[in-house]
């Protein structure tokens, strides 16, 4: 997943306002399994944050990771 990720330039618990910050374990796995449905609940369990998730999605979103 992270060179996935690195295709975005968002890296796994990094220093950057836009890195993906891992709070749990099975985050990147529920993401896999379930995409952005998963993404999301586990966001709102509190799971992985983003200090800039308007930057994260849009270097996703750019990426065309969801494809």
């Amino acid at each position: 997943m992270a060179s996935l990720l690195e295709k975005a330039d968002i890296q796994i618990n990094g220093d950057r306002p836009w890195d993906i910050q891992l709070n749990a374990h099975g985050v990147i796995e529920d993401a896999l399994a379930r995409g952005n449905l998963g993404l999301g609940e586990r966001y709102m369990d509190g799971d992985w944050d983003a200090e800039h998730l308007d930057e994260f999605f849009f270097k996703l979103m750019r990426a065309r990771l969801p494809d």
